[in-house]
C-alpha cells in the first residue's frame, strides 16, 4: 500500500470541500440584496441590467412592484422581505406583460392578489402561453425551471390605489409606450416612482411590443409628477435625468429613423446605417439598437398607410 496516498487523498477531499463552499458562496453573493430607497421602500435590483423589482412595506403587509425575472430570483427576493419585515406580501403589481416582470409571481404568493392594466391580463389571456416559450428561449431552460403564466386577478384602466397607511401606493396609466398596457407605481410620501419598462437606464430598451411616438407622449406626463427618485424597469435608480436620458434616447432614435424613412432608405439599410454614439456604452446597444430601428421604421409605414395610431380606453 502506498503510504503516501492518504495525505494526498485527505488534501484532495478537504480542496474539494473548500472549492464547494467557494461556489456555493459565490452563487449566493452572486444574487442580489434589497437596497432602501426611502422609508419603507426597496429596490430588488436586476443583475447585469435585468429586470428591477421594486417593495413597499405598509402597516398590514407588503406590495411587490413586478415579480423579478426568473423564479430563482423571485424566491431571494422573498427571503429578502422576510429579512427586512415579518409582514405578509398582500399584492404584486405587473407593470406590464413581459414574462421577466410577470412570470415568477407564484414565488411570492400574494394573499390579495395581482393587480395589472387590464390590457395586461388580456394579453396574459390571450398570448401568454406562446410569450412563455419565447421567454424560456430567450432565458434558457435551466433559468426559467418552474416558470408559468399567472393572471392578474385585480385589473384597472386608468388608475388604482393601494391604501398602506403612511406610504399608499397609486397606479396609473399614463398611455402607451413600452406596451400596450405599461402602467407605472407612484408614491408620492417618497416623492418615488416606480416606471417599469417605460424607463430604462444604461441599456437600450427591447422595442419589440412599443409604441415610439406614444411612449415620448407617455413620458412627457410623467415627467410632471413630484418625484427625486425614479426607479426604471432596467437599470439604476436616480433622480430625473433617469427619465429625461431615456426620453431623449427614444427622441433621437426616432429621429434618426424617421430621416431615413423620409428619404426611402430601405428598411435593412437603415437598420445598418443608423448608429446613435451617445449610447453606445448602454448595454444591448449592439445587439437591439437594429431592431429597435426596424420597430421604429414599420411604425412610420404603418402610420402612413392609415394604421391608426390612438386606442380608446375600455370601459372600466
Amino acid at each position: 500500500m502506498n503510504l503516501g496516498y492518504r495525505p494526498r487523498l485527505v488534501l484532495w477531499i478537504a480542496l474539494l470541500v473548500v472549492w464547494g463552499l467557494a461556489a456555493a458562496s459565490a452563487g449566493a453573493a452572486a444574487l442580489p440584496s434589497l437596497e432602501r430607497v426611502a422609508p419603507d421602500v426597496y429596490v430588488f435590483p436586476g443583475q447585469d441590467g435585468d429586470a428591477n423589482a421594486g417593495v413597499v412595506v405598509g402597516d398590514e403587509g407588503v406590495v411587490v412592484i413586478d415579480s423579478s425575472p426568473t423564479p430563482e430570483t423571485a424566491r431571494r427576493l422573498a427571503q429578502e422581505i422576510k429579512r427586512v419585515t415579518p409582514k405578509p406580501i398582500l399584492y404584486v403589481v405587473f407593470t406590464h406583460f413581459h414574462g421577466d416582470h410577470t412570470f415568477s409571481v407564484h414565488e411570492l404568493a400574494p394573499t390579495k392578489g395581482i393587480i395589472a392594466h387590464v390590457y395586461t391580463k388580456d394579453y396574459l389571456a390571450e398570448h401568454g402561453a406562446e410569450h412563455l416559450k419565447e421567454y424560456r428561449a430567450r432565458l434558457g431552460e435551466a433559468n426559467t425551471q418552474g416558470a408559468k403564466v399567472t393572471l392578474p386577478t385585480i385589473t384597472f384602466p386608468d388608475m388604482y390605489s393601494i391604501p398602506l397607511g403612511k406610504q399608499p401606493v397609486l397606479l396609473f396609466y399614463q398611455g402607451r409606450g413600452h406596451t400596450r398596457g405599461d402602467i407605472v407605481a407612484y408614491l408620492p410620501t417618497a416623492h418615488l416612482l416606480f416606471t417599469g419598462d417605460l424607463a430604462y437606464a444604461g441599456r437600450v430598451p427591447w422595442m419589440g411590443d412599443a409604441y415610439a411616438k406614444e411612449w415620448q407622449q407617455t413620458l412627457d406626463r410623467l415627467a410632471v409628477l413630484d418625484v427625486t427618485t425614479i426607479v426604471p424597469g432596467h437599470g439604476k435608480y436616480g433622480g430625473m435625468p433617469v427619465l429625461t436620458t431615456f426620453r431623449e434616447y427614444l427622441t433621437d432614435l426616432y429621429s434618426a429613423v424617421f430621416v431615413a424613412w423620409m428619404v426611402k432608405r430601405p428598411i435593412e439599410a437603415a437598420k445598418k446605417e443608423i448608429q446613435l454614439p451617445k449610447y453606445e456604452s448602454w448595454l444591448k446597444y449592439k445587439e437591439w439598437l437594429p431592431a429597435n430601428v426596424e420597430r421604429v421604421y414599420r411604425e412610420l409605414t404603418a402610420e402612413a398607410e392609415g394604421a391608426p395610431s390612438f386606442e380608446t380606453m375600455p370601459a372600466p
